[in-house]
């Protein structure tokens, strides 16, 4: 697995199920989505376990007492396991093909490194990606 997809979280279940539904829909599901939950008092953690109980899309689930957005997004890139990480808020969705073409630029610069001087692009390294942000009606 390549991707990690982070949601940060403070009391926006409602809002989280949206992401998960994006999610679910991806053509390509290679991928993780990580939640830290920034001290939610609503029911997030009851959604999230739910998520998790489907095992559509493999889910991991972090809950910390509130200290702010930051806070949970140096906590997410403490938890994260895979080499790229995505930081999707709570209140963000992904086009259905988002990840799969996520994951195809990702081979295209992996290769790209690997057929470029012996040394690859060490003296370059790539630290991420742009992508447009786009609107769905």
């Amino acid at each position: 697995m390549q991707l990690t997809i982070f949601t940060p979280t403070y009391n926006r279940r409602e809002l989280l199920e949206r992401v998960y539904s994006s999610l679910k829909a991806q053509t390509c599901r290679d991928f993780c989505w990580l939640i830290v939950d920034d001290g939610s008092t609503d029911d997030t953690e009851e959604a999230v376990r739910g998520f998790i109980v489907e095992e559509i899309i493999p889910v991991e689930y972090h809950y910390q007492e509130n200290g702010g957005k930051m806070r949970a997004h140096n906590r997410g890139a403490e938890y994260c396991h895979t080499p790229w990480f995505l930081c999707l808020d709570s209140d963000d969705r992904l086009v259905p093909d988002a990840v799969e073409q996520i994951l195809n630029c990702i081979e295209r610069i992996e290769t790209e490194e690997k057929d470029t001087e012996p040394q690859g692009r060490q003296d370059r390294p790539i630290a991420g990606i742009i992508a447009h942000k786009g609107r769905s009606e």
